[in-house]
């Protein structure tokens, strides 16, 4: 912001000129330091990677997926019994109008109270363990094209279909190339560190105040 600026905030901070370049410079030594002891060698060969790849060939599989179309008429923990009766009777009505050929996802973006109604309910690929255990029993195995009976869970009473299933998956190594390298490369990244600040603390005469 100019000079003006500068010195102010340098008066501020009870700071000379002098003393803010000796700390800009630490400042550059120490990410020097750190690119050159840490960053660079914790670099991954692909031979590495591979070979962690096919080690491990198990662990790098996709399970079973379901592409899930859904309505959620929610529920709130002090309604009445008589106010979840009638959100019961609501969703059996939309289960029906579906089931007489009404567009599901039209009725999903009307009718739905989860964040997926602007996809017109629309949830993707998703796979064991990503929906709560009382509706994902009932789904895991619905086949395809099929409307789930209403299905009253914590969080209200749920119409779903199933769109497709996507079986399980070995996944390639190109496929999870980068992620295998990543993982490596922050684990060497801190044992690196670890071994770097002891070796300085051994070399350096610490004072404590």
């Amino acid at each position: 912001g100019g000079n003006k600026p500068y010195k102010q905030l340098l008066k501020k901070y009870g700071m000379t000129d002098a003393m803010y370049v000796r700390s800009l410079r630490k400042k550059e030594m120490s990410k020097k330091l750190l690119k050159i002891e840490v960053t660079e060698k914790a670099l991954i060969p692909d031979e590495t990677v591979e070979l962690k790849y096919e080690e491990n060939r198990s662990k790098y599989f996709r399970p079973k997926s379901i592409r899930l179309r859904h309505i959620l008429i929610s529920v709130k923990p002090n309604m009445s019994d008589e106010e979840r009766k009638t959100l019961k009777e609501e969703a059996e009505k939309i289960r029906s109008q579906i089931l007489e050929g009404e567009d599901m996802a039209l009725l999903a973006s009307r009718h739905s109270r989860d964040r997926y109604r602007v996809k017109g309910g629309d949830y993707g690929f998703i796979h064991k363990g990503r929906l709560d255990p009382d509706l994902e029993k009932q789904l895991m195995d619905l086949a395809v094209g099929v409307v789930s009976q209403v299905i009253k869970t914590r969080f209200g009473f749920h119409i779903a279909r199933i769109e497709a299933v996507r079986p399980p998956e070995q996944l390639s190594f190109e496929q999870v190339a980068d992620k295998i390298r990543r993982q490596l490369s922050e684990t060497r990244k801190k044992l690196l560190k670890e071994k770097l600040i002891s070796r300085l603390k051994q070399a350096a005469e610490i004072v404590v105040y």
